[in-house]
């Protein structure tokens, strides 16, 4: 309460909370370095992503506390992960991907068909809108589900 007798609303990021906000990062930053140079050293296939997940995995188990990373990033992490996968591929891999591409264009199409149609058999059985149902029945990670939803809501 402050001097008028009116309550006081901090910020959420308050100074008292700041140092256990560093050191929640320093925390991520840690696991994901360590991760990441144990992924190379044994020279683990897609060790730079698997190890830190890991090691990420157990400490959230222990209740070691992390702090989840900034957009950016994030960004940044997608776009370096991306142009590595993008630079790995040559002309021979370019040309077996034309051939396969219609295959993998109609097995798409089919998965989401068979997803409506899963929707459309949840909706009465769990009394809620289509688009809830859909999402349900998608095969698609957590966060694009979540981030559809947010965007069309």
């Amino acid at each position: 309460m402050n001097a008028t007798g009116g309550i006081v609303h901090l910020p959420l990021a308050s100074a008292a909370n700041r140092p256990a906000e560093t050191l929640n990062y320093l925390i991520s930053v840690l696991i994901a370095i360590t991760g990441a140079a144990l992924g190379t050293r044994f020279r683990i296939p897609a060790g730079t992503m698997i190890i830190p997940a890991a090691l990420a995995a157990v400490a959230g188990v222990l209740g070691v506390p992390a702090a989840p990373w900034p957009t950016f990033v994030l960004a940044g992490a997608y776009l370096v992960l991306g142009l590595q996968i993008g630079g790995n591929f040559d002309a021979a891999i370019i040309k077996q991907l034309s051939r396969l591409g219609w295959f993998v264009l109609l097995s798409n199409v089919f998965l989401l068909v068979v997803s409506a149609l899963l929707a459309a058999c949840l909706m009465p059985l769990l009394k809620i809108d289509l688009l809830s149902a859909y999402l349900a029945a998608t095969p698609f990670e957590r966060n694009d589900v979540i981030i559809i939803r947010e965007t069309v809501h």
